[in-house]
């Protein structure tokens, strides 16, 4: 039986970013074995590369920082109490199947909606500027490195 939000919320996650953040996290773990199937199934496939999550993003603010940007520093300990402490973690999440959306930061407290849009409009921003980012610096590594630069034969 897959685990979701909710059954993760039944053993006692109460915080909905870790949620979300536990979700992305499993979501990397099958992915990550289903390349290590892969490579085992095809002996030409010798080397891979890890790649954190997060190697892209230079300069990142911390979500407080963040937040007084948006002239929503006052918003910092609702974020904190609910899981969503770290701006990085956020902007992977807009990245990913739990991104979060209006419905989560009403459940979390934010009830002025224009709180919300100003929130989700610079996540989406942000998130996509690391995409590109991320896209953009996978393309030169492969222009300059192949798997096969990397293997040692013994």
């Amino acid at each position: 039986m897959p685990i979701t939000e909710l059954s993760l919320q039944e053993i006692g996650i109460q915080k909905p970013g870790y949620r979300k953040r536990l979700m992305l996290a499993m979501e990397d773990l099958n992915r990550k074995e289903e390349i290590l199937t892969s490579n085992i199934m095809n002996p030409f496939k010798c080397c891979t590369v890890e790649v954190s999550s997060n190697m892209f993003m230079i300069n990142m603010p911390g979500l407080d920082k963040w937040l007084e940007t948006l002239n929503l520093k006052e918003l910092y300990g609702v974020f904190a109490e609910n899981g969503y402490d770290e701006l990085d973690q956020m902007l992977n999440l807009m990245n990913s199947p739990w991104e979060i959306t209006a419905e989560d930061l009403i459940d979390i407290g934010i009830s002025k909606p224009g709180y919300r849009h100003r929130i989700l409009s610079k996540l989406k921003e942000d998130s996509l500027g690391i995409s590109k980012r991320k896209v953009q610096k996978i393309k030169e590594n492969k222009i300059s490195l192949r798997s096969s630069d990397l293997c040692y034969i013994m």
